[in-house]
């Protein structure tokens, strides 16, 4: 994970809700190694975590309709401050984007800001300072009274250490009429969720928004990764639509390494086929095993959407095992219990294969390590058959 940005600013009322949406959208423009970082108080960045100085801050701004960005409007004066802050690391980012739903105002400086050199932009804040003071002479020669306006505050402030100023602002940029939140809405279901079948992706942006938001850790900020959030992505797609998936069968996870095995013959699932004397179905019930494993922490761990499939999958398999388990038991006497519960082993894991989640195709293999695993955590899996007739 990379660095986090220590430093955020509070956003105006409401806009917290808007930078959800921000960060879902430029998660959608995450490239390999990229990261979304999102402030406890929603600011968004794009980290690289291979070239760490070429992440993105943006800072989203939400205005009223009429309320344009000129030159000493607090949004602007108060951003630049911000990334002057010592306690933020400007070195992380190669571009500090300012997001805002505002207009640049027609006669103001700003106008020229984004294709201005870095002389130009010094320029620029210099003019802006220098028509904040003529004004606040003229108020004070008005009303000696005259308050000092929080927006020259600010100017003086971001101008008085000029060094510090010259490290940060060629990387600023202004991203401005930026989309308010019921457009972005609209462009996420509209043009990043256009695969999604119409009538699916109200429920599709959901879910994505959850998942953006129940990563948070409290008071904190947190980092959704391109690989997570595709992972993600595929699942969500996966459920809102009829298409089924393809198993992800590596046969490569059937291979235990040999460090490994003596470890796993003293597992409970393996006592329990013991029990039985049914010794020669050992080794390939350790592959079957070895591969589910794999299997889930490759494919299921890490995928909100698929935990709750699995302990689906989970809870039909040992409802289906218990059902067998009852009947098996009723035909079963002391005599022949050895042999009966192998029969019932044999049963068990040559039933038909149900599909877990959008899997078509999901290999026998994968259920029969499945119950390997429900034996090895849970005691009420058992192999052994009862003489349910001296009950």
């Amino acid at each position: 994970m990379g660095k986090k940005v220590k430093f955020s600013s509070p956003a105006p009322t409401g806009a917290i809700i808007s930078q959800f949406y921000l960060a879902l959208e430029k998660c959608f423009d995450m490239d390999k190694n990229e990261s979304i970082y999102i402030e406890k108080d929603g600011d968004v960045s794009l980290i690289n975590n291979i070239d760490k100085e070429k992440g993105k801050q943006t800072e989203l701004k939400e205005y009223s309709e009429n309320d344009n960005l000129t030159d000493s409007h607090l949004n602007f004066w108060n951003t630049l401050n911000n990334w002057l802050s010592s306690n933020f690391d400007s070195k992380k980012y190669k571009f500090l984007i300012l997001a805002t739903t505002q207009e640049i105002g027609i006669k103001s400086y700003l106008q020229k800001w984004n294709t201005a050199n870095t002389n130009e932009r010094e320029g620029i804040l210099n003019n802006i300072l220098t028509d904040a003071e003529s004004r606040y002479k003229i108020a004070l020669e008005k009303d000696k009274k005259a308050s000092l306006p929080e927006s020259l505050k600010l100017m003086r402030l971001v101008l008085s250490d000029n060094k510090k100023l010259l490290n940060i602002i060629d990387k600023v940029f202004i991203d401005s009429s930026v989309l308010k939140r019921n457009e972005l809405v609209v462009k996420l279901k509209n043009v990043n969720l256009k695969f999604v079948p119409e009538d699916n992706r109200e429920s599709v942006l959901n879910s994505l928004l959850g998942y953006i938001i129940q990563s948070e850790e409290y008071n904190k900020g947190w980092e959704i990764s391109y690989d997570n959030f595709s992972l993600e992505l595929i699942d969500i797609n996966s459920k809102y639509n009829i298409n089924s998936g393809l198993f992800p069968y590596v046969k490569e996870l059937t291979i235990i390494p040999e460090s490994k095995k003596q470890e796993l013959v003293e597992y409970d699932f393996v006592k329990k086929i013991k029990e039985i004397k049914y010794d020669s179905v050992i080794p390939r019930s350790l592959k079957h095993y070895w591969f589910t494993f794999n299997t889930i922490n490759n494919e299921f761990k890490t995928r909100t959407q698929r935990v709750d499939s699995l302990l689906q999958f989970q809870n039909e398999l040992i409802d289906d095992y218990s059902s067998v388990y009852d009947r098996m038991s009723r035909n079963c006497n002391d005599l022949e219990i050895d042999s009966k519960s192998q029969d019932f082993f044999d049963t068990i894991m040559e039933r038909d294969m149900i599909n877990i989640d959008i899997f078509n195709n999901t290999p026998p293999t994968f259920k029969k390590g499945m119950y390997h695993i429900l034996a090895d955590e849970k005691d009420e899996i058992i192999w052994k058959l009862k003489n349910k007739s001296n009950e």
